[in-house]
């Protein structure tokens, strides 16, 4: 039994008549599915869509008028793109134009050919966690320049600790000449190579 026949059954009141009719469109309807799928608008899925498309299915039968001399199928297609529009958010033409519409889920494999590795989300690279990171090595880097510090400064006399503590950490005015003397015995070689890594 042709499509057009099948309908005029259903509208005159056999509704045993619809899921022959939908096995009849199935195909043409998930064909047109996959394609919408395939383009990813908005999220939308293929299961989504093809209830959309049985849906648009009973409304096409609902208005389809034989004596216009179009084939069902066709009328068909025009409500089947009217429910995957609405499905997928995009009736307008500013809707159909947002770049979000064909916008990958960040849940989606980074590759087709390795659905089970990572997702797409994780191969964004997050600015936060680089900030982090250096932050990490930067306060590493302090504290092993204060332990290589507290070395080199334990090996002064008193006057010349004392001379470079109340200078550089406490900000008090010292004896100059005990902070000259000071600072030429960490320029030795001995002294200064241990500390050059950190210039």
């Amino acid at each position: 039994m042709g499509n057009e026949e099948l309908v005029a059954l259903i509208q005159a009141g056999d509704t045993g008549q619809i899921m022959p009719l939908w096995a009849n469109m199935r195909r043409l309807a998930f064909k047109e599915a996959g394609r919408w799928a395939a383009a990813n608008r908005n999220g939308v899925e293929l299961e989504d869509l093809g209830q959309e498309a049985f849906i648009a299915l009973l409304e096409a039968v609902g208005t389809f008028d034989s004596g216009v001399g179009a084939r069902f199928s066709t009328w068909y297609m025009v409500y089947l793109k009217g429910a995957f529009t609405a499905a997928c958010g995009m009736r307008t033409q500013r809707d159909r134009l947002d770049p979000l519409a064909g916008a990958a889920s960040l849940d989606a494999p980074a590759s087709a050919d390795d659905p089970e590795g990572i997702m797409l989300g994780d191969a964004i690279p997050d600015p936060g966690a680089e900030l982090a990171m250096l932050a990490v090595e930067e306060d590493d880097r302090r504290a092993r320049l204060c332990d290589v510090l507290a070395v080199a400064i334990a090996g002064l006399p008193p006057e010349q600790r004392a001379a470079i503590r109340g200078r550089y950490w406490q900000g008090v005015p010292v004896d100059n000449r005990a902070l000259g003397r000071a600072m030429r015995a960490l320029r030795h070689p001995k002294v200064s190579r241990s500390l050059a890594g950190f210039l």
